[in-house]
């Protein structure tokens, strides 16, 4: 399997998460920022991107279009500065989920592994269809 992305431009932030997704039995790689999570997204294989909102630079919902128009992995936004207009805008540009800080740890390991239960089954469907679709021409 492969790692999970983890980009806050907060340390204390980054690590903690990690702590928890690697007790979890998660590989975690980390970013600082935007731009060193594109940089990142494309030197390791990733299956999942946790994402902050505010970061300086590149935002978090800038980040998450270039990595969505980059890669197919399932991005998760995470905000200490949450509003509705934020939420919806996340989700309307390819968001799996949108997690407000403080973090419920125990609603992002859920997100998490359904996030990454989802990557998993679209990668099945996809063998399949191409069997069937060997199967069909031969």
């Amino acid at each position: 399997m492969g790692k999970i992305l983890l980009v806050d431009d907060e340390a204390s932030i980054r690590s903690a998460i990690r702590e928890i997704l690697e007790y979890e039995g998660y590989e975690v790689c980390e970013a600082g920022s935007g731009e060193q999570a594109l940089k990142v997204a494309q030197e390791e294989v990733v299956v999942l991107a946790l994402v902050d909102v505010k970061m300086a630079g590149m935002n978090g919902v800038e980040t998450l279009e270039h990595l969505k128009n980059a890669h197919r992995f399932p991005v998760i936004m995470i905000s200490a500065h949450a509003t509705i207009d934020m939420v919806v805008d996340a989700i309307g540009k390819g968001a799996y989920d949108f997690i407000s800080k403080p973090i419920d740890m125990h609603r992002l390991l859920i997100s998490t592994r359904n996030a990454i239960e989802k990557v998993r089954l679209e990668n099945e469907v996809a063998t399949l269809r191409e069997q069937l679709h060997k199967f069909n021409n031969h």
